[in-house]
């Protein structure tokens, strides 16, 4: 086994600024190094994004996680143990405690637990009818249903009640201590494009929600995707660890059903500057059979240098206005797979249990599209491997002004 550690020796946090460079903020007086113990597969890539990377060391054969966490000292806080996703943990150290486990002869590297701050979309209330009937009439979308099919959305949760869900949204798990309720509309406007009975391709799929960030949205602005998923409590200023959204992805490999009959698609909203453990979780999902579906991000950036949009098995998305040119914000690049409406894209919002909103678009609400559409696949040609899904995908979507575009088959 592989042994993997994240720690967070001082709060860092990511944030995409203008220029598409990150900037980290760093709080000298935090006495408790948060750490992340991660226990990719043996062919996994390790890098340590810490200023002054530690020593990586691997794993004895036949040391096990368990055993290895039963060393750790008084002075260790253990936040999560991840199973399928990594056989590992993440964990509060003191010092003394940190500089056993850096120098313990079972660990191959350590990594930073970081926080991010993604992109702001924009909501107008009152407009979507109008703005709706183009997105409606475009050629890039079409509804079809996806009966059996389970969509995991990691996002801010869902607003089950809504209209649009018609007793298919239930809820699956929190990280973060917050309340089964989404706080903040994200995840319902995601969730009712992928499986809304009039907004969303998959009308008779079923969603869970997995929730794992708080995104603050201000009608008639611009606003950022905010990640708040830590163990500790975070506001709507939206800092989050990606331990706790790793913990998700942990979840639905554990609960979605046995692999040999499960009909499962994990949503992921959150992209952030290339991250090891965050592909190892994505790939290890695809590995159990799941597939996955990640948004290219917002940067204008090559989506090679993202994570996990990198990750070359998990269906890669960019966002493209309902005339097939490319959004100005979408990240683009060899390792996107398709690209996806991401333009005035009409949704359910959590204000009433009919209310709806029109979002200005991001390529999460392109992935959340082609979510859907993966669902009605399976539907319409039994689940397959996510490679093969993948490639299907591909081959029968069709080409908009150099942008392929899929549609349901």
């Amino acid at each position: 086994m592989l042994g993997l550690v994240s720690l967070h020796r001082v709060r860092r946090t990511g944030r995409w600024s203008s220029s598409h460079h990150q900037t980290r903020r760093t709080r000298q007086s935090q006495l408790l190094h948060r750490v992340k113990c991660l226990l990719p597969s043996p062919d996994s890539p390790v890098i340590d994004p810490s200023p002054s990377p530690p020593p990586n060391r691997k794993l004895k054969d036949g040391v096990s996680k368990s055993a290895h966490l039963k060393t750790l000292l008084s002075g260790s806080k253990v936040a999560y143990t991840y199973g399928p996703a990594f056989q590992g943990y993440a964990a509060q150290l003191d010092d003394q405690a940190l500089d056993y486990v850096r120098k313990s002869k079972d660990v191959e590297s350590i990594f930073q637990d970081v926080q991010v701050q993604l992109e702001e979309i924009s909501t107008s209330e009152g407009q979507v009818a109008a703005r709706g009937m183009g997105y409606e009439s475009s050629p890039l979308v079409k509804r079809l249903n996806g009966t059996g099919v389970d969509i995991y959305q990691i996002d801010t949760g869902i607003y089950t009640a809504h209209t649009q869900f018609g007793g298919r949204a239930k809820w699956g798990a929190t990280f973060g201590g917050y309340p089964n309720a989404d706080g903040n509309g994200h995840g319902t406007a995601q969730a009712s494009i992928i499986v809304g009975s009039t907004y969303g391709v998959a009308t008779r799929a079923n969603i869970t929600a997995i929730k794992g960030e708080s995104i603050k949205i201000n009608h008639g602005a611009s606003i950022t995707h905010m990640i708040d998923l830590a163990p500790q409590a975070f506001g709507d200023d939206g800092s989050a660890n990606l331990s706790d959204i790793i913990s998700g992805i942990n979840w639905v490999i554990t609960n979605s059903g046995p692999a040999a009959t499960r009909k499962a698609i994990i949503s992921i909203t959150v992209t952030i500057s290339g991250y090891q453990p965050f592909d190892n979780a994505v790939t290890n999902a695809l590995n159990a059979g799941i597939h996955v579906v990640v948004p290219a991000g917002d940067q204008n950036v090559d989506a090679s240098t993202i994570s996990p949009a990198r990750v070359a098995a998990a269906v890669t998305v960019g966002a493209v206005a309902a005339n097939g040119s490319k959004l100005a914000t979408s990240n683009f690049g060899s390792v996107v797979d398709v690209w996806g409406p991401g333009r005035n894209v009409p949704v359910a919002w959590i204000s009433s249990p009919s209310a709806a909103v029109t979002l200005v678009g991001t390529t999460a609400s392109a992935a959340s599209n082609v979510a859907g559409i993966l669902a009605v696949a399976i539907d319409n040609h039994g689940n397959k491997s996510p490679a093969a899904l993948q490639a299907d995908l591909k081959s029968n979507a069709q080409t908009v002004n150099g942008f392929l575009i899929p549609k349901v088959w």
